[in-house]
Formats: C-alpha cells, structure tokens, sequence
C-alpha cells in the first residue's frame, strides 16, 4: 500500500530523532571527546571533498570558494563538537527565523554529500580510531551523520511549509 499522507507520522516539531536513531548519551559523549581529532582531520577533509567537486564547479569566486571550504571544516568538526544535541532539537513551525543546517553555509548542495557519503565516512573513521572505543564510536559518526541529513530534511520540510503558507496568505 502506497501512503500518500503524512498523517500517521509523528509531527516534525515533537520528533526526537536521536532516540529514532538509537544514539545514546554514551555514542554521543566518545564524539564529543574526539573534537580535537577532528579539528586536526577536518583540513584533509574539506580538501578530499573540494578535489572530487572540483569538476562540477560551474562558477565560484575565490572568496566564495574559501568561504565554503572553511564552511566544510566547521561542518565536519560539528558532527562531533554537537553530537550531544544532534536531532534533538529542531526549528518550530511557528519560528520563522530558524538557522540553515550548517553544511549549507559551505554552498554545497546536500545532493553532493549524499554522493561523497564514503569521503565522510573515511576521514569520521579516521577521526573514530582514536577513540577508547573505536567500534562504537564510528557506529555513533554514521548515528550523527545520518541525523544531519535528517535535519536538513525537516528544515526543507518546514521551509516549504512556510512558502505554503505565505503564498496561500495572498
């Protein structure tokens, strides 16, 4: 059966995708600890994702570009510096001034990172190794990075709305 309403769904502003994502206090607090690797890794990071976008750059300013690669560090280390609150929070409906996810200030459309998912997991595994627990701790990477993309879900959930809204006020 193909469902074509959302009406079962939980509604997006009482959701608590962290416990949907199993993600304890304990996954997220062995990510907290690794921010320090993470800020070290975070360089090679941006410059592994920046050389396989290379091509696909139509046009970019050369402040635009720096301003996204540093865009793509802060992104990077915030999967671990944030994991604590990672899909626990998310904009209200009624709060029309909600933050952008952090990923989008890089200019990088969330497409791109579906597809460099295997550059992400490398370098969080690189990151994850230097945990007490290295097992666990990439199990919680792929937990905070799969509530990210879920994040950016909502927010273009919400956003939409709001265009719906605004449009049908006319």
């Amino acid at each position: 059966m193909l469902m074509t309403t959302n009406t079962l769904w939980t509604p997006v502003v009482s959701e608590n995708l962290a416990a949907l994502a199993d993600l304890s206090a304990t996954d997220a607090q062995l990510l907290v600890e690794l921010e320090t690797f993470a800020m070290a890794i975070a360089p090679a990071f941006q410059n592994a994702v920046f050389s396989r976008l290379g091509p696909y750059l139509l046009y970019v300013s050369p402040m635009e570009y720096e301003l996204g690669k540093n865009a793509l560090e802060k992104w990077f280390i915030h999967l671990f510096r944030n994991a604590q609150t990672a899909g626990k929070s998310f904009p209200r409906e009624s709060s029309r001034t909600s933050t952008p996810p952090l990923h989008r200030k890089s200019g990088i459309p969330l497409r791109y990172l579906f597809c460099l998912q295997e550059v992400i997991f490398l370098y969080g595994k690189r990151v994850t190794l230097n945990s007490h627990n290295p097992e666990r701790a990439f199990s919680a990477f792929q937990k905070v990075l799969g509530l990210e993309f879920a994040f950016n879900q909502v927010y273009e959930e919400l956003y939409i709305s709001h265009l719906s809204e605004l449009m049908l006020d006319d």
